[in-house]
């Protein structure tokens, strides 16, 4: 999208807040916050995309990772590795994999990368 002499416009904002908790909430304890409407859920770590769609065509990303599980020393969480973030990637590929809507080389695109990524976890545990 763009506005005034191709300056680009975006068509939603976002506010994001994540806080770490150490020691880490149980589950009843996220749940009351949710109920009770401080949060909006809990997890370790979070992974976002956020997208832009430029008028000449194309889609721009750009990845933020959080990970509370080791936060920095003002209690904030940290970037999340890149490890974690192939972990995502992973789970997102095998998500997208059984999904309705890809036509057949996408679909294919994401079979292969669920494949290449069950090689790459067998030959690790095989070195184990």
């Amino acid at each position: 999208m763009s506005g005034k002499q191709g300056e680009p416009t975006f068509a939603m904002t976002y506010q994001l807040r994540a806080q770490a908790h150490k020691p880490a909430l149980t589950r009843d304890v996220a749940s009351q916050l949710a109920e009770d409407g401080q949060v909006d859920g809990a997890c370790d770590a979070m992974l976002i995309m956020t997208l832009s769609y430029p008028e000449g065509g194309g889609i721009q990303g750009h990845g933020l990772g959080m990970d509370g599980r080791a936060p920095d020393a003002q209690g904030n969480p940290t970037e999340l590795g890149v490890v974690d973030k192939f972990r995502a990637w992973a789970l997102l590929a095998h998500e997208l994999a059984g999904a309705e809507g890809l036509d057949e080389e996408q679909q294919e695109v994401t079979r292969e990368a669920v494949r290449s990524i069950r090689v790459l976890i067998a030959s690790k545990q095989a070195r184990s």
